[in-house]
């Protein structure tokens, strides 16, 4: 009987440390090689590719000196290379030369905007071919430089916001940024401040700090601007579908779209939620992460919703976080303040298309090479078709009775199948294409 007890503790003992365990690893990170007793910030963290993150990093130390650098790793955080473009001094006036903005496509190609620290004249720069390729790349002459976005290796985007003008402006290439094509004007007010860049896909959202949400469709092409109509500043912004958003203002309300945000609604939640980043599980049914560091109205932990933002369930109390990414597959890595540190998600699945549906039982043929069948009982709404590092590469909105999807314009690989029926229920499937 004794021996009974003794085995049942221990199971229940193992139990409760497995329920137990943070879901974030720490991983070996990049040989940073600035100053002593540094403070190093990590920011646009991003996970471009299976296996791939870039980010970049602003040391600096009590003298006013700071420098910059660009990471990244090809194998999830086996290896490291880092690459340094440009430093200075911040006191008083500052000099040298600052990182705005960062945007990788994939392990090789990657765009950096780079900015005096005094004049604030903004210079591109751009890889082909890694990180240690950076070579400076055609530009406007501008001042304020904030995002660089591109949606393939030709179609991209500069957002300028300098708050020294009425103008707020975006320039527009679709040679790879050989030449750009602009300003266009952006339909807000004088006196705001954009706070916020998303890309998903095809579409592009900015957020401000005087409530307004701007959406492009097209990459970039045209725009429209919608008022959020919160009580405080939007803080964080983000949209697991083209349709579907999240808005977390400065106080902590939270506010939701489902038509790509030309109209918002506050949402009433219960549990945690953080404020240092929230993030979409990209193409889920309503998953969204939220993380956060100690200080202000935030403090230290994680936590998830799979009601489009009602409900939070904590992941964990333990581990500071400052940035969030993830893909549409799952895969997240969070940065940790201060000096940074960095995690890899290792928990349970974070609502991601596969954990949250069931299976897309005949789809024929599989292998296909032109054309696929729809199951015979299927009622589908739309079709979407992700390639092997989560990223969209078509989607089809089906017509009552269509039953077949031409494929010819994927390239031969393995995709995830998503599907959507009316009322929501998705399912996976796994199809290969080869060539004709």
């Amino acid at each position: 009987m004794h021996k009974q007890i003794t085995l049942l503790l221990v199971v229940l003992l193992g139990s409760t440390l497995t329920q137990a365990q943070v879901p974030w690893a720490p991983v070996t990170t990049p040989p940073w090689t600035a100053f002593p007793n540094q403070l190093r910030t990590v920011s646009n963290l991003q996970l471009p590719a299976a296996g791939v993150v870039w980010g970049q990093m602003f040391e600096s130390q009590s003298a006013g000196n700071f420098q910059n650098y660009v990471f990244t790793t090809l194998n999830e955080g086996q290896t490291w290379q880092t690459e340094y473009l440009g430093g200075g001094n911040a006191d008083p006036a500052g000099s040298g030369t600052i990182i705005t903005d960062v945007w990788a496509l994939d392990g090789s190609r990657a765009w950096a905007l780079l900015q005096n620290a005094q004049t604030r004249q903004s210079r591109l720069v751009r890889t082909t071919t890694g990180i240690a390729g950076f070579v400076p790349g055609s530009a406007p002459t501008a001042t304020f430089m904030r995002f660089v976005r591109f949606f393939d290796a030709v179609t991209g985007v500069l957002i300028r916001w300098d708050p020294n003008m009425s103008d707020k402006q975006v320039y527009r290439t679709t040679d790879g940024g050989a030449t750009w094509q602009g300003p266009q004007t952006l339909p807000v007010p004088n006196t705001d401040q954009v706070l916020n860049c998303v890309r998903l896909d095809d579409h592009l959202w900015l957020g401000t700090r005087l409530g307004w949400v701007l959406h492009s469709a097209d990459r970039g092409l045209t725009w429209s601007a919608a008022a959020v109509g919160a009580s405080s500043p939007p803080q964080l912004l983000s949209f697991r579908n083209d349709r579907n958003g999240v808005i977390l203002t400065s106080s902590g309300q939270v506010l939701r779209t489902a038509d790509g945000g030309t109209t918002w609604a506050p949402v009433t939640t219960s549990g945690p939620i953080h404020r240092a980043d929230l993030t979409a599980v990209p193409g889920s049914t309503g998953s969204y992460i939220s993380v956060g560091q100690p200080g202000g109205n935030d403090q230290i932990g994680s936590s998830i919703s799979t009601d489009d933002g009602t409900t939070w369930r904590p992941l964990e109390t333990s581990t500071a976080h400052s940035q969030l990414a993830i893909t549409a597959t799952g895969r997240a890595w969070t940065a940790s303040p201060a000096r940074g540190l960095l995690n890899r998600f290792t928990g349970a699945a974070l609502g991601s298309k596969q954990a949250q549906s069931q299976p897309l039982l005949g789809l024929y043929p599989n292998p296909a090479s032109d054309v696929v069948w729809l199951p015979a009982s299927a009622q589908l709404r739309e079709v979407a078709f992700y390639d092997a590092t989560g990223r969209l590469r078509q989607r089809v909105w089906l017509r009552p009775g269509m039953d077949k999807l031409d494929v010819q314009a994927l390239s031969p690989g393995l995709y995830q199948v998503v599907a959507l029926e009316p009322d929501g229920r998705q399912f996976h499937g796994r199809l290969v294409l080869r060539q004709p």
